[in-house]
């Protein structure tokens, strides 16, 4: 991937990856870190309800001694809640993942031997047919981009075939997917915080205090086992969608100019740091 990045924009041999690949990691993360109003208008129907259930028994804020412990596994609205997110978690991450492994895997340069040598050739995106192919071997996975492009006004042209890897979204396609891994992001981390808090935490401090009693030890088990799939997700599954994300959202067709210059600017710059720590005497910079 680095060595068709370096030659197609004429890059010196000595360019550094790393820093090529840092600078446009932390664009990325910077904006997923982003809680905008949009993240919450998916969380706060489910954290508003479950403020209502925690004053409906007399706890109008940090549950502390475990006074609700059961209160959530006996209110139906909450386990219509529990099995909505549980399934748009589980179908979401695997939107995803399966969208942007594709990507990686057509954009991943391919590894052969050769008469006993190892021989890097073009990845598949380069090859004539490659991605028509891609896209009919995943139809239902193609027409939900194409939908969700459509939704979210994130349309537009394919000019490469890189583009075309993201259906009806086009040239925008990295923008629409940062923006669902984003909301998926903040849905995993907010379950995960608030189950554990105002959930798990009540039901297991009730247990400890009084015993286990049947809704107290119910609840644990039924909305302990939705936090476990949240965090797994959280855990494993979003870093290696953020990675390859980063990775498909800066090459080929989607170059990222500033994480180029950036890099090219941590190279020049760095041989002046190195001879200032050694104390050798000269100009502070090499720009």
């Amino acid at each position: 991937m680095v060595r068709r990045l370096i030659d197609s924009n004429g890059l010196p041999k000595s360019f550094k990856p790393p820093a090529f690949i840092a600078h446009r990691a932390a664009e990325v993360l910077a904006e997923l870190v982003e809680l905008t109003p949009l993240a919450w208008l998916f969380m706060l129907p489910p954290l508003a309800y479950m403020e209502y259930v925690k004053i409906a028994h007399g706890v109008p804020m940090d549950d502390d001694h475990g006074t609700a412990a059961g209160a959530f596994l006996s209110t139906p609205v909450m386990l219509f809640f529990l099995a909505v997110f549980e399934a748009m978690g589980l179908l979401w991450a695997y939107y995803n993942y399966t969208l942007v492994t594709g990507i990686f895997m057509l954009c991943r340069p391919q590894v052969a031997k050769v008469d006993g040598m190892v021989v890097i050739t073009e990845p598949p995106l380069a090859q004539p047919g490659a991605v028509d192919a891609h896209l009919r071997s995943h139809p239902k996975l193609m027409k939900a981009t194409d939908l969700l492009a459509k939704l979210s006004g994130f349309e537009g042209p394919s000019e490469n075939e890189h583009h075309r890897l993201f259906g009806a979204a086009g040239e925008k396609g990295p923008e629409m997917l940062q923006l669902s891994i984003k909301l998926q992001a903040w849905l995993l981390v907010a379950s995960f915080v608030f189950c554990g808090a105002s959930i798990l935490a009540p039901d297991l401090t009730s247990i400890l205090r009084v015993g286990p009693t049947p809704l107290a030890v119910g609840e644990l088990v039924v909305f302990g086992q939705f936090w476990i799939v949240y965090t797994s997700l959280l855990l494993l599954v979003a870093p290696a969608i953020f990675f390859m994300f980063t990775v498909v959202s800066s090459i080929e067709g989607f170059q990222s100019e500033a994480a180029i210059k950036a890099a090219l600017s941590a190279e020049l710059t760095e041989p002046a740091e190195e001879a200032q720590a050694v104390g050798i005497k000269g100009p502070t910079t090499m720009l």
